[in-house]
């Protein structure tokens, strides 16, 4: 589901500039820290700004700090007044929420990928970043970062299971997950909201289901 309510325009940073900063919730997980991580990083390639980024519950809600980016749990921001409705409470392990309100963004996910994904869809939707190979990396600099005040948008990936069989992919977790690429081949650790995996056979796997001497004689029709 995408909805979008064009709204005015919110700055991130001008001229090196920014009164904005990016919150994690206490208790956030490893792939929401990194998530806040890579938002930072992402955000000074564009902007050439390097928000700081608050860990700390209390920091977090400070009032003096109204222009954050709050990264989370659904279910954990869904619990504080205002960021996610109670019935946002439960996204799935993938899905992620994005959406404006005054002067604060929320990118808000169920775990243990979907926030993450939610900075990398933010990134790609609304700022442009493209990772094109383990070693280019598309970032659009811009002396004014300006988002839509009416952003709001809630995705989640058409498919369960998402994989790309190439060497640079398989060597490189970063790309693999900045790409929302989740297979078994690519080394995916906690800090970047793991993968998956399936269990039994994966693949070259028909003689072991329907094994040819078992099958071939009276069916010979199962086989090619």
């Amino acid at each position: 589901m995408t909805e979008r309510n064009r709204g005015r325009k919110l700055t991130l940073m001008e001229n090196g500039v920014s009164k904005w900063r990016i919150a994690l919730l206490e208790g956030a997980s490893e792939a929401e820290r990194f998530a806040a991580r890579e938002l930072q990083e992402h955000l000074e390639l564009v902007g050439g700004v390097k928000l700081p980024i608050v860990e700390a519950a209390a920091d977090a809600r400070d009032a003096r700090a109204a222009a954050e980016i709050r990264i989370g749990c659904a279910r954990d921001l869904a619990a504080e007044e205002g960021d996610l409705a109670p019935e946002e409470a439960e996204l799935g392990s993938e899905e992620y929420i994005v959406r404006t309100a005054g002067d604060r963004m929320v990118i808000a996910g169920g775990r243990p990928r979907g926030a993450l994904y939610g900075v990398y869809a933010f990134l790609e939707r609304e700022l442009g970043v493209r990772w094109f190979t383990p070693s280019v990396t598309h970032a659009p600099k811009r002396e004014t970062v300006e988002i839509d005040g009416g952003l709001n948008f809630r995705e989640q990936p058409a498919f369960e299971y998402r994989d790309v069989y190439f060497t640079e992919a398989n060597q490189s977790p970063l790309w693999s997950v900045r790409n929302r690429i989740n297979g078994h081949h690519k080394k995916l650790d906690a800090t970047m909201g793991g993968g998956v995996q399936y269990a039994g056979p994966f693949v070259h796997s028909f003689d072991q289901l329907v094994p040819v001497k078992e099958y071939y004689d009276e069916h010979p029709e199962y086989f090619s």
